[in-house]
């Protein structure tokens, strides 16, 4: 049986009273066994705090996935990465910056530069 759950990290209007807002976006999908981190906001402080609040470790997520690459969606990416277990996989729309991505596989094993998100 498929199970998913999504839970909303980082927004300018945060269901949770818990976890801090700001300009940005971020979400958790949990699918089946995969832990896939949906971009990281805008303020790495503020993520980074709601990430402990919701006791989700770096080395859980099973993959990262960005957007875009704007400000408010990539906070703190290059730090998160190095935290991130070495078998996440980093999936990406195909304008990335190659600098960011070279700097990436460096510590992660697997990068997916899509044209679509399907």
């Amino acid at each position: 049986m498929m199970s998913v759950k999504m839970t909303i990290l980082y927004d300018n209007r945060c269901d949770n009273i818990h976890l801090q807002e700001g300009w940005g976006f971020s979400a958790l999908v949990e699918y089946n066994e995969s832990k896939i981190l949906f971009d990281t906001g805008g303020d790495v402080e503020a993520f980074s705090s709601n990430i402990e609040k919701i006791q989700l470790s770096y080395k859980e997520v099973t993959h990262l996935l960005f957007s875009h690459w704007h400000w408010d969606h990539i906070a703190g990416s290059r730090e998160i990465i190095k935290q991130l277990d070495k078998e996440a996989i980093l999936c990406v729309p195909k304008r990335f910056p190659w600098l960011f991505l070279r700097k990436a596989g460096s510590h992660l094993k697997e990068i997916k530069v899509i044209r679509s998100f399907e």
